[in-house]
């Protein structure tokens, strides 16, 4: 599965570590107001409780995302 938006980006120097906890964009701090840092974090986690993967991506500030989950089929 393949998820795209046109949001903020995200840079490439916090790209490598949009999965760890507590980790944010600086340019993405105080954007909203909110969160903590841990979303990708739970999805991580959620999709490899499952045998997936995921990964992300983006071109850069201002210019979206791509997230690509990846999951076994069922047997």
């Amino acid at each position: 599965m393949s998820i795209r938006d046109d949001g903020i980006g995200i840079s490439a120097q916090a790209l490598p570590f949009i999965f760890e906890p507590f980790v944010q964009d600086v340019h993405a701090i105080g954007f909203n107001g909110a969160g903590l840092g841990i979303g990708l974090t739970v999805v991580r986690e959620l999709v490899e409780a499952h045998g997936g993967t995921v990964i992300g991506s983006s071109d850069g500030d201002g210019k979206g995302s791509t997230f690509i989950v990846t999951l076994p089929l069922a047997v």
